[in-house]
């Protein structure tokens, strides 16, 4: 079983070449995870996470939704979920994916440590928290 080992280079390839500007090379990489039905979520989550830094926040919201609904623990599509409401104004529908992001990080939600880089689950929940208040 190497599909953290595997996710975990995904993920960073992925956060790379967003980062360099190429969304291109980025959307043949998160198209590659709709090949199979383990990883088709995470496709929809990382296209949601191109669009966003494309500005293209409908698209980036639609596509971090539909990573929610299928894999409602991935609480990384939760946390950029609130993050993209927010950034459309959309403020309750916002607190209450930072709201289920926060509960699945303090019960335990990292599965998904591949995604938190150099943080902590901890300062991610805390994030949650100050968007809550």
């Amino acid at each position: 079983e190497n599909k953290p080992v595997l996710m975990a280079e995904i993920n960073e390839k992925i956060l790379r070449l967003v980062n360099e500007g190429k969304f291109d090379e980025a959307e043949k990489t998160a198209r590659l995870l709709s090949e199979d039905v383990s990883t088709k979520a995470f496709s929809y989550f990382y296209h949601g996470y191109i669009h966003y830094n494309l500005d293209d926040k409908q698209k980036a919201e639609f596509l971090f939704e539909t990573c929610r609904l299928l894999k409602p623990d991935f609480w990384p599509a939760h946390f950029f979920h609130g993050l993209v409401l927010k950034d459309i104004g959309k403020d309750e529908n916002a607190k209450k994916s930072f709201f289920k992001c926060r509960e699945l990080l303090q019960n335990g939600g990292d599965d998904y440590s591949f995604f938190l880089d150099s943080f902590s689950p901890a300062y991610i929940a805390s994030i949650c928290e100050k968007f809550l208040t």
